[in-house]
């Protein structure tokens, strides 16, 4: 572990977070699907024809879905519920783990799972007006102490990861500098991104003059009570860094440069209104 997520662990356990109990009650308005196999929540305006089948890669592909591609651990599938574009996640381990089992985890019955912690998170931030996606949907498959999770969020449409953009072009200084200002506002919401990488930016090209920039993959992350604190900050910032700087080395032809970095940072030290 890098000394630097080190730190930033330290401070996940002193640093009080966000009342899951009240985000649960208050999200008792989405509609429960429940058996003593499954635990799933749903937003009906958007999946008004629910089935447990949602959670299913093939039972999108049986209806079109329009990709299906790999994306960190595991695979991704983009489909449309009406005029909704949607993302399924199925979540998958990582490191260690993942040669025991790669998609169980363990599931405690009173406590929410890494999908329904994901789900709230979200869903709060969301209702702050953070630039997230909008989550839509999550199941937690049960097996004795362990379970299988799935998500389901809102597309973001018209957009690339930054990995995918610096691989194809260099970026402009206002793009540079929104990046910065939209990580500050997710830090003055107390909002800690446990994997704050280059993939988990997402830049809409529409117009390059005013980029929409949003953060996505909120597996394990958090809404923190110390805002005056400047270390997990500027961890998570370091984190950022290391991933730009270790594409920069899997990649024959990727535009970033240390003013780059510069520029996001004074993007971050200003507050974006």
């Amino acid at each position: 572990m890098h000394k630097d997520d080190a730190m930033l662990a330290q401070e996940s356990n002193l640093a009080p977070t966000f009342d899951e109990r009240k985000a649960r009650d208050k999200y008792e308005m989405h509609e429960k699907y429940e058996t003593s196999k499954i635990k799933a929540r749903y937003k009906p305006e958007i999946l008004p024809e629910f089935t447990p089948a949602v959670f299913d890669a093939s039972y999108w592909q049986e209806r079109g879905a329009s990709t299906c591609s790999t994306s960190g651990r595991g695979t991704i599938l983009r489909f449309k519920v009406n005029e909704t574009e949607c993302i399924l996640r199925h979540y998958r381990r990582g490191g260690l783990m993942q040669i025991f089992s790669r998609d169980c985890f363990i599931c405690l019955p009173f406590m929410p799972s890494r999908a329904e912690k994901e789900f709230l998170l979200l869903d709060e931030l969301a209702k702050r007006g953070l630039p997230v996606p909008r989550p839509i949907a999550f199941a937690q498959k049960k097996h004795f102490l362990f379970c299988k999770m799935d998500i389901i969020v809102e597309a973001l449409t018209c957009s690339e990861n930054l990995v995918e953009l610096l691989c194809r072009e260099k970026l402009e200084s206002s793009q540079w500098r929104t990046v910065g200002q939209v990580i500050r506002r997710f830090h003055d919401e107390g909002v800690y991104h446990a994997d704050l990488n280059a993939h988990n930016i997402l830049l809409c090209e529409s117009d390059k003059a005013q980029a929409q920039v949003y953060l996505l993959d909120f597996d394990k992350c958090e809404l923190r009570g110390n805002l005056r604190s400047e270390k997990w900050k500027s961890a998570n910032l370091a984190r950022l860094h290391r991933s730009l700087q270790k594409e920069s080395t899997l990649h024959a032809h990727f535009h970033f440069a240390t003013d780059d970095w510069s520029v996001l940072l004074d993007g971050y030290s200003r507050r974006a209104h």
